[in-house]
C-alpha cells in the first residue's frame, strides 16, 4: 500500500468515523473501486491532464452525484484535483483494513477441493473467529488439486486441513524416519 493511499484512506476513514457512516462508505467505497474495474478506462479519462481540470471535476460531480455520499464524491475531486485518482484502489484498502481493525475483523480465504455451501463456510468461519478471537470473513475457492479437505489463510497463517497437505507431511515423516 502506497503511502498516498494510507494518507487519504485515513483521512476518509476518520471523517466517515467522526459522522458515523463508516458502514455506509465502505460499501460504497468498495462499489465504486469495482465499477473502476470494470470501466478502467474511466479512470484514466479523469486522470488524464489533457482533460481540463474543471471538466474532469464537473464529469465527477455528474456521474457520481446523487449516487454515493456527498463526502465520497469530493474525496474523488479531491483526489482528481491533487493529480491522486491512480491510488483509489489503495485509498479503499486502506479504508477497509481501517474499518476491519475498528471491527476486530479479518478477511481469509478458504480453499477445498470443492465447493463449500454457505453453511460451511458460516461455520467454518466461526470457528476460526473462537480460535483467533475475532470475526472472520471467509472467501472460498476451489483446487481439485488438494484431493480433500480444506486450507485456510488467515493473516499469513495457513491452517492446512487438506488431504494433500497431510499426505505431504506423512511423507517427510517417512522420509526423516530411520529404519
Amino acid at each position: 500500500m502506497t503511502a498516498t493511499g494510507m494518507t487519504y484512506g485515513d483521512a476518509l476513514y476518520e471523517l466517515a468515523a467522526d459522522e458515523a457512516l463508516t458502514d455506509e462508505l465502505l460499501e460504497q467505497v468498495k462499489l465504486l473501486g469495482d465499477l473502476f474495474r470494470l470501466n478502467p478506462r474511466y479512470l484514466a479519462l479523469l486522470a488524464t491532464p489533457d482533460i481540463p481540470l474543471e471538466e474532469r471535476l464537473r464529469l465527477i460531480g455528474e456521474a457520481l452525484s446523487g449516487q454515493v455520499h456527498p463526502y465520497l464524491v469530493n474525496f474523488l475531486r479531491l483526489l482528481c484535483q491533487r493529480g491522486r485518482l491512480p491510488a483509489y484502489y489503495d485509498c479503499a484498502a486502506r479504508f477497509e483494513q481501517r474499518w476491519l481493525e475498528a471491527h476486530n475483523t479479518v478477511k481469509g480465504r478458504v480453499t477445498s477441493a470443492v465447493p463449500l455451501s454457505e453453511e460451511q463456510l458460516s461455520a467454518l468461519s466461526a470457528r476460526m473467529g473462537e480460535t483467533l478471537g475475532k470475526r472472520v470473513l471467509l472467501e472460498g475457492s476451489v483446487s481439485p488439486s488438494l484431493i480433500g479437505g480444506v486450507r485456510v489463510e488467515i493473516e499469513g497463517r495457513v491452517w492446512d486441513g487438506s488431504l494433500r497437505g497431510r499426505l505431504e507431511e506423512l511423507g517427510g515423516l517417512l522420509r526423516s524416519a530411520v529404519l
